[in-house]
């Protein structure tokens, strides 16, 4: 059962939907949504908080007193939760 939820976890990254896994794999439609559903919120909660980093960048470059590192932290902590996808 395992290997099954890795699998279907690699499937899931290779871009098919859960009903395109459960076809493959021989599962219900059910059970792989329960199987994604902790991936997806991570996923989701990722993009919500490269937008707030993103937002923070953008007023810190309008900001003329913002210190380079504070922009190359931020920067650094965008391409980090970018490459989790």
């Amino acid at each position: 059962m395992c290997t099954k939820k890795i699998r279907v976890v690699q499937l899931f990254k290779r871009g098919l939907n859960q009903r395109q896994i459960a076809i493959k794999l021989g599962l219900y439609e059910m059970t792989v949504e329960l199987w994604l559903k902790p991936i997806k919120a991570s996923k989701e909660e990722n993009i919500r908080n490269i937008q707030i980093l993103e937002n923070k960048l953008k007023i810190l470059l309008e900001n003329k007193i913002t210190s380079a590192r504070e922009i190359k932290n931020l920067t650094t902590a965008i391409k980090q939760l970018e490459s989790r996808f």
